[in-house]
């Protein structure tokens, strides 16, 4: 701009040369306000775009936490509004799964109910875990064998029933299948299931939960009292396995149930089976699946070992 060592500029004198020097200046000075000027708006547009993400991104923020609480909340709602069945297994001594509670456990619907499976394998302290659920409960079933398991049985009712008058309380199993009559004179004793109950605790649930004890005498498989009587339903025949959910082995901590076993050192009992067909002479089984015997299929079973 100077000429001086620019051979692209034409040679002349200092006045040239300063009229070159001034245009170079005013043409710099235009170039950078115009510069500055779109650095400017460049600046201004961005800053605007990212105040707009930001504002977006706050949005879609407050959102997520408000659909989140949202989601939080109901499901707050549903555990809390669910209903609380309470289920005792009787005989302390037995180590192994709880099988006729997870049985009688399949039908309810879980999203409706909270079924509080208890036994002394999980609960060493079980007397004060069933008392304090039982404080929110519907019913407290307890399954019980004929044999030492009946004083716990009675123990646990009874106290149950001193705390809680209104409790329902239902037993289930072997003794109230053999001796329903002596078992349903229990004062602390309102119901028992004399037969597979899968089906019969269900229906019985969903009348607790609906409070139509009007229905009480079509549920097969009930027996319970009525102005001082003894009722006993029509008896439940035996139904297929395969029509019934998996045991839910989510209600329990399965883990904790594991035996050392003449199969292997960690043993998980379940049924796959109901009934059988023979009757021998020392046993109670004929008297409650009269000599009938349903089982799983080959299928059933193996989708449920490789759940």
């Amino acid at each position: 701009l100077s000429g001086k060592g620019d051979h692209s500029a034409p040679p002349g004198n200092a006045a040239d040369e300063n009229r070159h020097r001034a245009s170079a200046k005013i043409y710099f000075e235009i170039l950078f306000a115009t510069g500055a000027h779109f650095f400017d708006a460049f600046r201004s547009d961005t800053e605007t775009a990212q105040s707009h993400l930001q504002a977006s991104h706050d949005k879609t923020h407050a959102w997520i936490q408000s659909r989140s609480l949202f989601k939080t909340n109901i499901k707050k709602r549903m555990i809390m509004s669910r209903r609380k069945i309470v289920l005792f297994f009787a005989d302390i001594s037995h180590t192994g799964v709880p099988l006729p509670l997870l049985a009688i456990s399949k039908l309810i619907d879980t999203q409706l109910f909270d079924i509080k499976i208890i036994t002394a394998v999980e609960y060493p302290n079980y007397e004060a875990e069933i008392l304090k659920h039982a404080s929110e409960a519907i019913c407290i079933g307890i399954s019980c064998i004929t044999g030492k398991p009946i004083k716990e049985a009675i123990r646990i009712s009874k106290l149950v029933k001193n705390k809680f008058p209104q409790l329902p309380v239902i037993w289930g199993g072997w003794q109230a299948i053999t001796l329903p009559d002596v078992t349903l004179a229990s004062p602390y004793v309102d119901y028992i299931c004399t037969g597979q109950g899968e089906s019969t605790f269900s229906e019985f649930i969903e009348l607790l939960d609906k409070k139509n004890f009007s229905n009480l005498k079509n549920i097969k498989g009930l027996s319970y009292k009525l102005n001082n009587k003894l009722i006993h339903n029509k008896s439940r025949p035996i139904e297929d396995l395969n029509s019934f959910p998996d045991y839910d082995l989510d209600l329990i901590n399965w883990q904790q149930y594991l035996e050392i076993t003449d199969f292997a050192s960690k043993t998980l009992r379940i049924d796959t089976s109901y009934g059988c067909p023979y009757r021998c002479a020392f046993c109670c089984e004929p008297n409650n699946s009269k000599r009938k015997w349903k089982a799983l299929s080959a299928e059933r079973v193996i989708h449920f070992l490789d759940k």
